[in-house]
């Protein structure tokens, strides 16, 4: 438990002198804790507390009054407070210092504190290629004008628990700033010019417009020239000349060009000049440039080659090319979009954000450009609905319809089911008596006018002759159960040839999640399953994106080049700190490029039933191999 400051030295106000026991029982704290608080209290407020064999007091009252006067949200924590300063660097002027005395006296820290939290926050920022420099007790940041506001788009995603920014977080961060006539002026523009973008790019747009505004007003300009004079000429140049036209007539600030080719560069990556299904073999050279084309079949062929899946149509190839041009114009410039939906991709689609992930790698080979998470997402979205589109129903269901001929009551009853269950299942034969029932075999469901005897084996459903909605409800029942337990069937073989009891173990815990993956890479290197190579492989596709969900790791390599293709499985008594995640169970998977079609069914299966935190608890539980096989088995749906 965190003790809030303010209530803290009240506390001692009231009632000192107080004892350590006096206070640890007050605040449900234990004594150590108190002194250990009391400590910290005294280095960031210039020994605002004194220690006597009576207990604490207070020996400088000022500080009380000012911590009151505190709002809630006022930087009392190192963390706040580093946020502060941060925020006030960020808000200064072209070639302006902050006082650190003055920043000081905002925070009410000592200057030993305040040096302490700027080293804090040096750190915190040099990933962004920024620097905090001194000059006669004031600091500043120092670093281009663009790594600067890519840190202000990303404290804003920060802040949000979601990685998700919605136009109401933008309007508070800037509440001088008009966001709804900035989304305004780009909607009213792109619909008059027949540009096209998704609202998560619209979302980025409008926050980036709203960054370089709050900047410009500041006299912080965009120092580098993005643009090439042929993409100065071009048609989203024209679009956004005419939208800073108004920018400037509305907020009264003066856009010099290199904040126009900037904000034109933000356009061009994130609008296309045509919706995707428009795109035809006859126009597409007119939109894509040909060496995208070349690249995505690529692609996707190498996915084929992979996974064994065929996305390689016109409308794909097309839609896929023109993600790719805008993909690379974001990142040859740094300028990468965020993705609310990522974590939720992860976990709901992992099989597509996997293949999105070996493509991301793929592009990285061919060209050197590294994606981040957030934009293997998108392309995981992609592929995934472009499959999903593609995908025919496989796997339906047989029956037999048990129904005495008369007159064309057969051929009726058959057309009222095929009009409703088409999809899911296939009436392969009629009989006409039981004794004709009894005699087919491999017949998943019978669907019967007449009732059938007390002891028939097969699945079966009575319905009436013109197929009510009750019916239906019965039939439709009885299609999902069968389905439900074939899959289940089906996944249980799968699993019991691809998991071998030699492959599951219990272990008390790791120090990482590099040696837990590692020492599962020996054993599985010790039976003769991989090679050398699998460690690094695996390694490589964990640093691309984790491979933790929340309680469970599926860690495996992109590259399908296994001996064999073979499941190892590893529950930790003590739970893997893997990144952020706390880890239970551990399903390390090698597949061969010959069961390749497997993967995303296995892949798929096993992560919806662990990624229901009750099923992790009770596989945790289990003791044995077959003991983890009838419990997992059971959790399949």
């Amino acid at each position: 438990m965190k003790i809030d400051s303010a209530s803290f030295l009240k506390f001692i106000a009231e009632h000192e002198p107080c004892t350590s026991d006096f206070l640890a029982a007050h605040f449900s704290v234990s004594s150590r804790t108190v002194k250990n608080y009391v400590k910290e209290i005294n280095q960031t407020y210039n020994s605002v507390i004194t220690s006597s064999i009576r207990g604490y007091s207070l020996n400088d009252f000022h500080v009380l009054e000012r911590l009151q006067h505190y709002d809630s949200l006022a930087p009392q924590s190192s963390e706040d407070r580093i946020q502060y300063i941060l925020n006030a660097l960020l808000s200064l002027e072209s070639d302006t210092y902050l006082d650190m005395y003055q920043l000081c006296e905002e925070l009410y820290i000592s200057y030993s504190t305040l040096k302490k939290e700027i080293a804090k926050l040096k750190s915190k920022i040099s990933t962004y290629h920024l620097q905090i420099i001194n000059k006669r007790d004031t600091i500043a940041l120092s670093g281009s004008e663009s790594d600067k506001r890519k840190l202000i788009s990303d404290v804003l995603y920060g802040e949000s628990s979601t990685n998700f920014v919605d136009y109401a977080m933008i309007q508070k961060k800037f509440p001088d700033i008009d966001i709804t006539y900035i989304h305004s002026i780009f909607t009213e523009s792109f619909q008059k010019n027949g540009y096209f973008i998704n609202d998560f790019s619209l979302t980025n747009l409008v926050l980036h417009t709203a960054i370089s505004i709050d900047r410009i007003r500041h006299k912080n300009f965009s120092s580098q020239s993005v643009l090439t004079p042929r993409c100065i000429q071009s048609h989203a140049y024209t679009i956004t000349l005419d939208a800073v036209q108004q920018f400037e007539h509305h907020f009264h600030i003066h856009y010099i060009e290199l904040e126009i080719q900037e904000l034109a560069l933000l356009v061009m990556s994130r609008t296309t000049p045509i919706d995707y299904t428009d795109l035809k073999d006859s126009n597409v050279s007119n939109y894509i440039q040909p060496e995208y084309l070349s690249l995505a079949e690529k692609l996707l062929n190498e996915i084929k080659e992979s996974y064994g899946i065929d996305l390689c149509n016109e409308k794909l190839l097309n839609c896929f090319s023109l993600h790719l041009q805008s993909l690379f114009i974001r990142s040859n410039n740094h300028n990468l979009n965020k993705n609310p939906l990522t974590n939720t991709i992860k976990t709901t689609c992992p099989f597509f954000f996997d293949v999105a992930v070996h493509v991301s790698s793929a592009i990285k080979k061919s060209t050197g450009i590294i994606i981040n998470e957030d934009e293997i997402s998108y392309i995981a979205i992609h592929l995934g609905c472009m499959f999903s589109e593609m995908k025919s129903v496989s796997n339906k269901i047989t029956a037999l319809l048990y129904c005495p001929q008369y007159y064309e009551m057969v051929q009726n009853l058959i057309k009222q089911v095929n009009d409703v269950f088409s999809k899911d299942l296939t009436i392969i034969d009629v009989a006409t008596s039981e004794q004709a029932v009894y005699a087919q075999k491999n017949i998943d469901l019978v669907i019967s006018i007449l009732p059938l005897s007390e002891h028939f084996e097969l699945r079966n459903v009575q319905i009436g002759l013109f197929l009510n909605k009750q019916d239906q409800q019965k039939i439709q029942q009885m299609i999902t159960e069968i389905k439900a337990e074939k899959y289940r069937n089906d996944f249980e073989q799968q699993f019991r040839q691809l998991f071998l009891p030699i492959m599951f173990e219990k272990a008390e815990g790791f120090s990482s999640a590099s040696a837990c993956i590692r020492a599962m890479c020996t054993k599985l290197q010790r039976h003769g399953f991989a090679d050398e190579r699998l460690f690094d492989e695996i390694m490589e596709r964990e640093h691309m994106s984790s491979t933790a969900f929340d309680h469970f790791a599926i860690p495996h390599s992109t590259y399908m080049r296994s001996k064999k293709t073979i499941i190892n499985i590893l529950i930790s008594k003590k739970p893997i700190l893997w990144n952020s995640n706390q880890v239970s169970i551990v399903i390390l998977m090698c597949f061969n490029k010959h069961d390749r079609a497997l993967f995303q069914s296995v892949y798929e299966t096993i992560s919806a039933v662990l990624i229901e935190r009750e099923n992790v608890k009770k596989l945790t539980a289990c003791n044995s191999y077959d003991e983890f096989i009838e419990t997992f088995v059971s959790m399949v749906e």
